[in-house]
């Protein structure tokens, strides 16, 4: 599973970012990047000579995540499944910057997510969506401000948030914007949570056991939406799931034990 940073330490620097003069932000070094490239890139995710190790009790090896290659194109979708405790949240973790390989690549929209002049922080607020098992919304907050404080990592100019978060709400069938999230059923606070991914405008949307809190129902609508809005927005989805029922809704399945075999995915 992905793990959120704290709440707080993310409002903080989100709260930093968001009052910096627009100016100060284009000529940022860390940020300059990201604004300059162009939208266009066709790979969202390219990954080459990935290895990650370390260390576990009781195993003398320890635990290793190799691929040689894999790539996702811009507006594709591929089901990633595999076993419990194979790797797939940790190749979720590699995939966000929240773990560092000890060798190999990780490009995200054509940034080099691991090399030395990247802010990782700035990149996923740019580059990447999440969807959580759990959700993860900001309890206490509405709908529309979990979308505002999603925003404040984007490149997206400010005077266009509340529209962009009033829009995307409502495509997916939220009706009531200013309604706490914990007053929301659990189908609405997923939608929310879709929208929230969505909102920055990614390359790349990251998806994590999404129908792992749902009922079948909710599970199979909650799916076709975040399908269905990526292909609108363009961009790339990867979900990571144990659950027999995605793997029909998808024409791209990869086998975590396969691809790590293999090493080559495209």
């Amino acid at each position: 599973m992905i793990t959120p940073e704290p709440a707080n330490d993310s409002l903080a620097r989100a709260q930093i970012i968001s009052k910096r003069p627009r100016a100060a932000v284009d000529k940022d070094p860390y940020y300059a990047p990201l604004m300059s490239r162009p939208a266009s890139t066709s790979s969202a995710l390219s990954i080459r000579a990935l290895s990650f190790h370390y260390p576990t009790r009781g195993s003398e090896n320890g635990f290793h995540l190799g691929i040689e290659a894999f790539d996702l194109a811009r507006g594709s979708e591929c089901l990633l499944v595999g076993r419990s405790g194979g790797g797939k949240s940790t190749f979720l973790q590699l995939v966000a910057g929240l773990l560092e390989p000890q060798h190999g690549s990780i490009t995200l929209d054509g940034v080099e997510l691991f090399a030395r002049t990247t802010n990782r922080d700035l990149l996923r607020g740019a580059k990447l969506g999440f969807v959580f098992q759990t959700f993860n919304l900001l309890q206490g907050f509405s709908a529309l401000e979990n979308l505002l404080v999603a925003l404040m990592f984007s490149t997206l100019p400010k005077a266009e948030w509340s529209a962009r978060g009033e829009t995307l709400l409502a495509a997916l069938g939220i009706e009531q914007p200013n309604a706490r999230v914990e007053e929301l059923s659990v189908g609405q606070q997923q939608r929310v949570a879709i929208a929230r991914a969505l909102v920055c405008k990614p390359a790349l949307v990251l998806a994590d056991e999404p129908t792992a809190s749902l009922d079948p129902e909710n599970a199979k609508i909650a799916i076709t939406l975040l399908r269905e809005h990526c292909r609108i927005e363009g961009a790339a989805l990867l979900v990571v799931s144990h659950d027999p029922s995605l793997v029909p809704m998808f024409a791209r399945v990869e086998q975590l034990s396969a691809l790590t075999a293999e090493g080559v995915a495209r």
